[in-house]
């Protein structure tokens, strides 16, 4: 299981609350897309440009998901959606500086915070909605001729 049974919980809620929030924004065949591309790309990366041997943490998946959310919100609610893409760069920039301490929930979850998980997660929702928004928009183009 995960990192025992407070990492599972945390996720699970925090992914319960994307989902009550945010699902309704794109197709639920984008979301299972997503939701399992996401986790591949994010663990490659992380295999590939991190010294670890082995990565099976979701936090990075989840904030693929969440930017995903966050940017189709834009047009509905575009200060909230702003504010809240702020704070979530702002986590990742503070996440990023050396002398970030990456031991915080280890009596918690027994591991270390994988923090380049949460950027690679950023960087791969804001990857997957602009590829979204552009096999949309040529679609649509297709579809008007």
């Amino acid at each position: 299981m995960h990192f025992g049974w407070y990492h599972t919980v945390f996720n699970s809620l925090g992914l319960f609350a994307f989902s009550y929030l945010l699902l309704w924004q794109k197709p639920l065949t984008y979301w299972a897309l997503a939701f399992l591309c996401s986790p591949v790309i994010i663990s490659l990366l992380m295999l590939n440009f991190n010294d670890v041997e082995i990565y099976r943490g979701y936090s990075g998946a989840f904030y693929s998901l969440l930017l995903i959310g966050l940017l189709a919100t834009l047009k509905q609610n575009w200060r909230l959606s702003l504010a809240l893409l702020a704070l979530v760069a702002g986590k990742i920039f503070m996440e990023q500086r050396p002398n970030y301490d990456v031991n915080y929930l280890v009596d918690k979850i027994g591991v270390g915070v994988m923090v380049d998980a949460h950027f690679y997660g950023a960087i791969v929702g804001l990857l997957l909605f602009t590829l979204h928004v552009d096999i949309c928009k040529c679609y649509r183009s297709i579809r008007t001729r």
